[in-house]
């Protein structure tokens, strides 16, 4: 039996345990073409030359553990973390690390999203260090659409942006307040993204954004 020929059976069960009953009848249909599948999939990804010199921490959760702990064996360089440790303690996991590797049966697993996400945050916190900047009250909540805060630090102006509703997307003309006369470059710095120039006498700018939006000014 292949992978491709899994299906279910007369004999599994149709209600409570369903689900993990063929979970647990697929897995030896799998096992023989797992080694070809990796080895595919370090080929087609060229990682052996891109992870060469990585200081790599593998996480999972569960199973998913152990099977980090066999990864990392074979990995120098490389060393396993529980998906639950690394979340209780994302910081002293990977201070030193250049790659994170989640594995999981099926999908990322919370704990490692969760670490990801914190360690873009925080990177972008250490490096813009907003909080030592002068807050600026060019805005009103309740009745600027959408909500908007401005900062400005070292001679720039930074911006953030909410939609109204986090994992919804808003769409249309937002106003960089606060500019002194003069153009600007606009670099949504959370995603890198170069956002163009616009001239302080008219500071809008047509954009889309789910979530949150994060802008950097510069002036030319």
């Amino acid at each position: 039996m292949t992978s491709s020929e899994i299906s279910w059976s007369s004999t599994q069960p149709k209600e409570v345990g369903a689900l993990t009953w063929f979970e647990i009848q697929q897995q030896p249909a799998l096992w023989p073409t797992t080694a070809v599948r990796v080895r595919e999939g370090i080929a087609r990804l060229k990682l052996q030359a891109r992870l060469k010199d990585a200081q790599a921490v593998i996480t999972g959760a569960g199973t998913s553990a152990y099977a980090a702990a066999v990864v990392a064996a074979a990995w120098p360089q490389s060393r396993a973390v529980s998906s639950t440790d690394l979340l209780l303690a994302t910081e002293s996991h990977i201070e030193d690390a250049t790659v994170l590797v989640s594995l999981a049966r099926s999908g990322n697993s919370p704990e490692s999203m969760a670490e990801e996400h914190w360690k873009k945050w925080t990177a972008l916190y250490n490096q813009k260090m907003l909080s030592h900047g002068e807050f600026k009250d060019l805005y009103v909540y309740g009745y600027d659409s959408p909500e908007a805060y401005a900062i400005e630090k070292d001679g720039k102006m930074f911006y953030a942006f909410y939609s109204p509703k986090a994992d919804k997307s808003w769409k249309g003309k937002i106003e960089l307040r606060g500019l002194a006369a003069g153009k600007y470059h606009v670099h949504d710095y959370a995603n890198d993204k170069d956002l163009g120039e616009l001239d302080a006498a008219k500071p809008t700018i047509d954009t889309e954004f789910t979530g949150s939006l994060q802008l950097e000014t510069v002036k030319e």
